[in-house]
């Protein structure tokens, strides 16, 4: 099941099919996914100041990075930063 490691949406159907309990499956099913969630959980944390600004200078600089990246030097340094 080397393909259950890149597909955690799948990790559901997979517990149950191995057990006949449902709260093992259950318990083996969160064991997989809590990896996920708390990175997830963490990464929000980190990146809720860039979504929902504390002050007026982040606001400005959110806008401004947001208005930068529509412009055609802007974009194709986007794409060349996430490619």
């Amino acid at each position: 099941m080397a393909w259950a490691s890149r597909a955690p949406y799948c990790w559901p159907l997979l517990p149950l099919a191995e057990h006949d309990h449902l709260p093992a499956a259950l318990g083996e099913w969160e064991l997989r996914l809590r990896p996920f969630v708390t990175r997830h959980r963490r990464e929000s944390l980190r990146m809720r100041h860039f979504f929902v600004p504390a002050h007026r200078f982040g606001y400005a600089a959110r806008r401004t990075l947001i208005r930068a990246a529509d412009t055609p030097v802007g974009s194709a340094l986007t794409k060349t930063l996430v490619n």
